[in-house]
């Protein structure tokens, strides 16, 4: 159950997910970034304003919480905070079609400046606040049921088990076109891949971490096969 506030998706975010014919083609290049990129995907510490949205986020999910019990018990909203956030980054449809092999993954990431903060109830994942910028300010963008932020959360928790990573080293990709979502982070300065959920025709696991290079490989013909519609 998601509860829009705002839209989510704008004409202009829908025209960014699926491209147009004027956007460059991603340019093959090295697979490792350097390092300053590896910490800045992830990193949040720069982003002016950011808490105080993040504030204003979970005011608001608890006024809707108050009215909706899918979100949480309101017994237990005394207890309600912010865990770590995760910037999104999206990725196109037509650079995705482009993407040649032994590409650069990097390229195929923009930033749409939006951050998910999954909400804790007395320290289990609840819900979800997404801020969206929007000048110098951070505005709520929707909130969500537990659902999705508790798969996104699953997906980080395997990270840090497997690869020893910090929560907060993680980033979400989403590629919208294929409905299709990942967690995102760097091993020895190359980037991997987890899949939030199973997905057969990409050949994804959920729990499964993978080079993002291989990953977007094999999304190509899924790409190229997509007609271009929203789904």
């Amino acid at each position: 159950m998601k509860h829009d506030i705002k839209s989510r998706m704008s004409l202009a975010t829908v025209a960014l997910a699926l491209g147009s014919h004027s956007a460059r083609a991603a340019e093959p290049a090295s697979v490792r970034p350097s390092e300053p990129i590896a910490v800045e995907r992830a990193d949040v510490s720069k982003l002016p304003n950011l808490q105080a949205g993040a504030e204003k986020g979970l005011v608001r999910y608890r006024e809707l919480a108050l009215h909706d019990s899918s979100l949480a018990n309101s017994a237990s909203l005394r207890g309600i905070s912010t865990g770590t956030p995760l910037r999104e980054y999206l990725v196109r449809l037509d650079s995705l079609r482009s993407f040649p092999p032994k590409g650069n993954p990097e390229a195929l990431l923009v930033d749409t400046k939006v951050v998910h903060y999954p909400v804790l109830v007395d320290g289990k994942v609840s819900g979800e606040v997404s801020l969206v910028q929007q000048g110098a300010e951070w505005n709520v963008a929707s909130l969500g049921d537990g659902h999705l932020a508790e798969l996104r959360q699953a997906a980080v928790a395997g990270s840090v088990k497997k690869f020893a990573q910090r929560e907060s080293d993680h980033f979400l990709v989403r590629v919208p076109a294929l409905n299709l979502e990942f967690v995102g982070f760097y091993v020895q300065g190359a980037l991997y891949l987890e899949s939030v959920t199973d997905d057969a025709p990409a050949s994804l696991k959920a729990g499964v971490a993978e080079p993002a290079v291989q990953v977007f490989a094999r999304l190509v013909p899924l790409a190229k096969a997509h007609d271009g519609l929203p789904r």
